[in-house]
């Protein structure tokens, strides 16, 4: 969707249409896409949808700081639903034979499908990563053309949630509470 603005632009746009006149205002910002692209075990665009959350989290602090009349009445909170199942496991140098960049899980994804379109069980679940991120990847190792020898291994050990703990943090106004 090259179209659509990135998620800090959304947010610092959201900001500014809802902090009107000293009205109190709450705002709940998603990277959505992280769990849209775990599903399938697509560590690029997971990888690349915590960066663009991490800017939005950023735009939100960078608010937050803005005037002191800001700090003391802002609280910023950042949290997950729910944890996924990518490990960041080391690195890989690619000019190696037969490097491993990416171990993915054999466990299907109910209804959902893997990169390259093949289809685990009926539901083809197009847009979570067709389109997605909008680099190209013309020899399909789902990683953007570069000249990097050394990349990110990563392991998936599910296409579902797992039930890990999630972190919560806060700044600003009420943020020990």
């Amino acid at each position: 969707f090259t179209d659509q603005p990135f998620l800090d632009e959304m947010t610092d746009k959201a900001i500014a249409s809802l902090n009107k006149n000293n009205a109190p205002f709450i705002l709940m910002v998603e990277g959505a896409s992280i769990d849209k692209q775990s599903h399938p075990n697509y560590a690029a665009g997971q990888i690349w949808d915590n960066i663009e959350f991490d800017k939005a989290v950023g735009v939100g602090r960078a608010f937050a700081n803005r005037t002191p009349q800001t700090l003391a009445n802002t609280l910023v909170i950042t949290t997950a639903d729910h944890d996924q199942s990518i490990h960041i496991i080391g690195a890989v140098d690619t000019s190696v034979a037969n490097s491993v960049q990416n171990v993915i899980s054999t466990l299907a994804y109910p209804n959902g499908s893997r990169p390259g379109g093949s289809t685990i069980g009926t539901e083809n679940r197009v847009g979570e990563t067709s389109g997605f991120p909008d680099y190209q990847d013309a020899n399909g190792d789902r990683y953007p053309e570069n000249t990097n020898r050394i990349r990110l291994k990563v392991g998936y050990r599910t296409g579902d949630h797992t039930g890990s703990s999630v972190p919560v943090t806060a700044e600003g106004s009420g943020a020990l509470l």
